[in-house]
Parts: structure tokens; C-alpha cells; sequence
């Protein structure tokens, strides 16, 4: 069994490089929620991205990311909603369905329509991890090993953070937001979130750790059903929130399936905003 074993780590790197060939292209454009559902740790306060002012900037916005000319968009939808995703495009297109404040709708269907795209991929995963829920409840576990303070101070600093980025996003314009939310600092700071996550748990019982666990798994599966979509002379844009850029990046640079392509080149653009 272990000769077996040994032979499968040795076989299994040459394989996924023969494999790979030509490669997709791909870049990770993380946003906040522009209707914000609130089902986030932290969440936004984004006001109405409908206004003249925000419209024209999410058009300069749209503008710049266009420049890395996708072939495909991929965004933050389960693919069990395809096909009122594809029904909600196609009205778009035959100019008879107005865009919603969603970012969906106003960057993925905005922009596939300027790129003149037949289709947006939905590829979110939303199913959950395997085991039961308490599993991964790391509140719970903190209310029961006298680390209710402690949590409350994970909460608290969420908040704060977001109520810095809400108070950003309202002195600034969409596309100065999105400079600093894609920029490679911004990212590698708000995933050490999840570190933070992993206190909450012990040699037995580790929900933190399951938690961190099932939030990787998910953007692995979402990377995976980019994969599926992708041919090798496409371009690749997927739109999903600021959270999941870092690990998504990550996963595809570390799979060697993609070329991985710099968001912030593209967002480094100086474009009039008003």
C-alpha cells in the first residue's frame, strides 16, 4: 500500500502537467455587495448605486475592466440559476429589463453586453460543507469555553472594518473603491480574517478550523467550475466578492490550469471620474 501510495505523489504532478497544455486566461475582480443582503460577517453599508453619479462611475469602471477583453464572465450565482440568469441577459439585450442596484447586473450584465458575450457563467457553489452544522458553529463553541469576549472582539473588528470601507466607498468614487479592493495588500490583509476563525476551537473539537475548512472547499469548487467552462483561448473574468479574490487568485495560480492576469493592471488605468 505505501509503494502504491508513493507511486501515485510521483505520478500524479506529471500528469496534471501533461494535462494542462494551453491555458485559460483569468483575472479576479472582487466587489462588494452593491444591495447588500447582509449575510456576511461583515457587511457594507453601500449607498444607491443607481444615482446619475454612481452610474457614471460603474461605466468608467465597466470601461477599464473591459480593456482585459473577457470572452467569459463568471459570477457570484449557483449554477442552478443559469437559466434565469440567461433569461435575464437576453431581455437585457433586447433592451427590456433594467438593471437592478446587484453588481451582478450591474458589472456582469453590463459588461458582457458591451463585450458582446452570449452568455454569463453562473458558478457559484452554495450547498455547504459535509457533517453536521454544529460542526463548524465556532459562536457556539465560544459561548461554551468562556470565549464569548474573545468572539465578540473578532465580531467587533469586523465591523469596524467594514464601517471603514462603507466610509471609503461614500467619500470616493466606485472606481477608486475598486482600485483599492483589488490591490494585492488589500486582499492578503482581509483574508487573515480567517486565521482569526481557527482560535475558536481545540485538539478535539475545531469548528473554527471546520469553518475555514468549508470556505476553502467552496472557492475551490467555484474555481473548478470555472475550469469546466473555460477553453484555452478564453479570457476569463469572474466577478465575485472581495472575500473570495484572495484564495480564488491563490487556487488558480497554484493549479497551473490558468494564466492568472493582474487585476490591478487593469484598474491602474487613470480614467476621468466624476
Amino acid at each position: 500500500m505505501r509503494s502504491i501510495r508513493f507511486a501515485l505523489l510521483v505520478w500524479l504532478p506529471v500528469l496534471v502537467a501533461s494535462a494542462h497544455g494551453q491555458k485559460s486566461q483569468i483575472m479576479i475582480l472582487g466587489t462588494t455587495h452593491f444591495d447588500n443582503p447582509n449575510h456576511d460577517i461583515s457587511n457594507m453599508a453601500v449607498d444607491d448605486v443607481l444615482t446619475p453619479a454612481r452610474q457614471q462611475q460603474i461605466e468608467k469602471l465597466v470601461e477599464a475592466v473591459a480593456r482585459f477583453k473577457p470572452t467569459r464572465i463568471a459570477i457570484e450565482l449557483p449554477p442552478s440559476e443559469q437559466a434565469h440568469l440567461d433569461q435575464r441577459y437576453a431581455a437585457y439585450r433586447s433592451g427590456n429589463y433594467a438593471l437592478t442596484s446587484n453588481e451582478r447586473d450591474q458589472l456582469g450584465l453590463r459588461l458582457a453586453a458591451k463585450m458582446g458575450i452570449s452568455q454569463l457563467d453562473a458558478v457559484d457553489y452554495k450547498s455547504g460543507p459535509p457533517g453536521p452544522d454544529d460542526a463548524y458553529d465556532f459562536a457556539a463553541y465560544a459561548a461554551t469555553h468562556g470565549l464569548q469576549s474573545r468572539f465578540e472582539a473578532f465580531l467587533a473588528e469586523g465591523k469596524q472594518f467594514a464601517a471603514g470601507e462603507s466610509t471609503y466607498l461614500h467619500t470616493h468614487t466606485m472606481f477608486e473603491w475598486f482600485q483599492r479592493a483589488n490591490a494585492q495588500e488589500y486582499r492578503l490583509s482581509n483574508n487573515r480574517i480567517y486565521f482569526e476563525m481557527l482560535r475558536f476551537g481545540d485538539n478535539k473539537t475545531n469548528p473554527g478550523a471546520n469553518w475555514v475548512g468549508g470556505w476553502h472547499a467552496r472557492n475551490m469548487i467555484i474555481l473548478e467550475n470555472v475550469r469546466r467552462l473555460a477553453k484555452p483561448e478564453d479570457r476569463v473574468l469572474v466577478i465575485f466578492g472581495a472575500g473570495h479574490t484572495f484564495l480564488l487568485d491563490q487556487f488558480a495560480k497554484e493549479s497551473g490550469y490558468f494564466d492568472v492576469v493582474n487585476t490591478e493592471k487593469f484598474l491602474g488605468y487613470r480614467i476621468e471620474d466624476t
